[in-house]
């Protein structure tokens, strides 16, 4: 399952990722384990899920963006 291994990657194991938005680096490779993602951030107001990275409403759209601007 995709969302177990992304958990895993971003230091949630045991956890299902799911409202995560993951950005890598150009010409990353997605294999039998998908690649860490650079920058990402999450929905999830679960207790397990890192709070650094929650980002709703306007901080949501302000981190895509800048997200988006730093991979360009």
């Amino acid at each position: 399952m995709v969302g177990k291994e992304i958990a895993n990657r971003i230091g949630w194991a045991g956890h299902v990722a799911w409202d995560i938005y993951l950005f890598y680096e150009p010409h990353a490779g997605w294999n039998k384990i998908p690649p860490k993602p650079i920058y990402w951030m999450h929905q999830l107001t679960d207790s397990w899920a890192d709070g650094e990275h929650y980002r709703t409403g306007d901080d949501l759209v302000n981190a895509l963006s800048v997200s988006m601007k730093r991979l360009l």
